[in-house]
């Protein structure tokens, strides 16, 4: 088993690179064979990768979660299969490269530093932590997506407004297409936020009852989780332009990031173990 998990590690990041090329392909040529191919080889990828994730929680006995390694490759597999979603939904497949490249170096950055014998803290093999850490992987992909195709939208708004047509306006999608992935992915990150933020407060208090509850992480996941419940309350009850909810994504993505930093490189955090 080990030795086919070693292969497969290999083999995803050369598949998503594939993968990356067939998109691109498509992106200039939408002939019926390129868009079957693309599509074939995009589901063969994706249960290959899934296919791995559950080959590496057999042979380590939990849920792949616990190590950089684990959750590079997990969210790469989780915002693979967002983005599969909202393609099947949405009928769009021209923003795919744009997901692919992402995918592609966290799935290259996990084939470097997964530890097939990495040890195992005993408190991290809990279902409620693992659901909870499974949620916000989840979570931050969609927001992730949301945020990446908001970033798309402005570029080629702001393209289309001084007639820059560029390789953007080229590769020919529609501003309403871009604001429709992003609003939906938007919606998944918030509802998986939400779990996130309601499983850790049931573990915590099951685990450490004794601990703090605003921690510094807890109080950022709260922010972002306000920023986002914005974000949909704008599109649906004020009926917010697309170019203000883009603006809006991308300040909550900033607000992710700077949590990542802040919280593992400058304050104390519980989330620190993880």
């Amino acid at each position: 088993m080990r030795s086919l998990l070693e292969f497969i590690t290999v083999v995803l990041p050369v598949g998503y690179a594939l993968l990356i090329w067939l998109y691109a392909l498509l992106v200039v040529n939408r002939e019926k064979r390129v868009v079957r191919l693309s599509a074939l080889f995009f589901n063969v990828l994706l249960a290959a990768h899934i296919f791995y994730t559950v080959l590496l929680a057999l042979y380590k006995h939990y849920f792949p979660v616990t190590t950089p390694g684990e959750l590079l490759s997990l969210s790469a597999l989780f915002m693979a299969v967002l983005y599969w979603l909202l393609e099947k939904r949405l009928k769009v497949v021209t923003t795919g490269m744009f997901i692919f490249i992402t995918i592609f170096f966290l799935q290259f950055l996990s084939a470097f530093l997964i530890d097939l014998s990495a040890p195992l803290d005993e408190v991290l093999q809990e279902p409620m932590f693992l659901f909870h850490v499974s949620s916000v992987v989840v979570a931050y992909s969609a927001l992730f997506i949301c945020t990446l195709f908001s970033i798309i939208y402005l570029i080629l708004y702001y393209s289309l407004k001084k007639a820059r047509f560029g390789l953007v306006y080229q590769i020919s999608f529609s501003l309403e297409e871009l604001s429709r992935f992003s609003y939906l992915a938007g919606v998944i990150g918030f509802v998986m936020l939400s779990v996130t933020i309601v499983t850790g407060i049931i573990w915590r208090k099951e685990a450490f009852p004794d601990l703090a509850h605003f921690d510094p992480q807890v109080v950022v996941s709260y922010l972002i989780w306000t920023i986002y419940g914005i974000f949909i309350y704008g599109k649906y009850r004020r009926s917010w332009s697309a170019k203000k909810l883009s603006y809006l994504s991308v300040g909550g993505a900033g607000a992710i990031l700077s949590s990542l930093i802040i919280v593992n490189y400058i304050l104390q955090s519980f989330h620190r173990f993880g």
